[in-house]
């Protein structure tokens, strides 16, 4: 029994053993993946890992990408200018007319009677004055023979003269009464489209009422209107009188999207508006587009590329690097000679087919981080990882 028991003594420390050189073994390769992640948590917590895309001088064309409201170049309210009952329309509602084309027709019945009436007077008054034409010559005739009196000579002269007055009344009231008759007939004042008529034939219509009874566009042209802040205004005017930004034809065309969907004509800029809207703080720039095919029409919204010149002198960085903090400030990170990052206001410029041009707070060759953003803050230690080298990366 008790050489047994020796034996199953002799096999449990034999295992004990065995284990103990196990983890004596293992404990050089514990230490050493310890230390493995001590390092790489350190590495991981000491840097960030970012691309980064030096300050480049370079021509860049200036452009502004901002939604533009469409508004047309001749468009016309149609107003009576005659009261009473619409009689008749000439026209279907989305055609195409033709200036001096009738639209509608007011009562011409009524307003041909006046026209009756104001001649009829202009004949009396006709008559009436050759009356008193021909007793002022017989009275001048009278005096010359000294059979009435001087003042009787001049009753004649006033009466004649009264007479005149009164005809040239009648002549106004009879053209005023045949323009009536014409207004009668409503006319288109130019070539178009017309609108949706808002007085159906039977209504009665008043002279130079405020609501149209149909709109007439010309859709051939359009203007595109866009407003533009005044502080970016303030920049291109600057930019434009120091000659830091050249324009030509090229440089003011304006390019259309509407839903995304590019448009294959293009508009040029043609004027700036002299003033700042108070309530908004914008100033519109105004540009034209021919309308091929009357694709847009008046009121739409659209979104306007406008190319505004060419500085040849512009500091270019991408787009992706520029970070605003909460009150709005834009800045960028950049990459100091220990390998550091310094967090720095900018002050841009306009956006530029390449990216931001920068008025302030960066020099020509300076290294800022386009990649790697999110994990950064001012002072902190980066490891650069350009891989590629990419140019105008914006």
């Amino acid at each position: 029994m008790q050489a047994r028991y020796r034996v199953q003594w002799l096999r449990r420390m034999r295992g004990v053993l065995f284990l103990a050189a196990l983890s004596l073994c293992a404990l050089p390769l514990l230490s050493a993946c310890s230390d493995e992640g001590v390092v790489a948590s350190r590495v991981k917590k000491d840097s960030v890992d970012v691309r980064t895309a030096k300050v480049t001088v370079t021509g860049a064309t200036v452009s502004l990408s901002l939604p533009g409201r469409v508004v047309a170049v001749r468009e016309a309210q149609i107003r009576p200018r005659v009261s009473g009952i619409i009689q008749k329309r000439f026209f279907e509602q989305g055609q195409m007319v033709h200036r001096g084309q009738p639209l509608y027709e007011i009562e011409p019945e009524r307003y041909a009677s006046r026209v009756k009436a104001a001649k009829a007077e202009v004949e009396r008054a006709a008559i009436a004055l050759e009356i008193a034409e021909h007793d002022y010559e017989r009275y001048q005739t009278l005096r010359e023979q000294d059979a009435i009196s001087e003042e009787e000579l001049e009753d004649r002269r006033l009466t004649y003269v009264l007479n005149q007055a009164t005809l040239q009344s009648a002549q106004s009231a009879l053209d005023e009464a045949e323009l009536d008759l014409e207004y009668t007939k409503v006319l288109s004042p130019l070539d178009g489209s017309v609108g949706i008529s808002h007085a159906p034939v039977g209504s009665l219509v008043t002279a130079e009422q405020s609501d149209p009874l149909t709109t007439v566009v010309n859709l051939d042209e359009v203007f595109i209107d866009v407003n533009l802040n005044a502080r970016q205004w303030l920049n291109l005017r600057r930019m434009r009188l120091f000659g830091t930004l050249t324009t030509s034809v090229h440089t003011s065309e304006v390019m259309l999207s509407v839903e995304g969907v590019p448009l294959e004509q293009k508009g040029h800029l043609i004027s700036d508006e002299p003033t700042v809207e108070e309530s908004t703080g914008t100033v519109t720039l105004r540009a034209i587009i021919t309308n091929d095919h009357h694709f847009l029409m008046p009121g739409m919204t659209v979104s306007a590329q406008l190319m505004l010149g060419v500085n040849p002198l512009a500091k270019i960085i991408p787009v992706r690097a520029v970070q605003r903090d909460p009150k709005g400030h834009t800045y960028v990170f950049v990459v100091s000679s220990d390998n550091r990052v310094e967090r720095r206001r900018v002050t841009l410029g306009m956006l530029t087919e390449q990216g931001f041009e920068v008025a302030e707070g960066l020099e020509e060759g300076e290294e800022i981080v386009v990649e790697g953003l999110t994990l950064l803050k001012d002072g902190s230690p980066v490891r650069i990882v350009n891989l590629v080298e990419e140019e105008g990366d914006v």
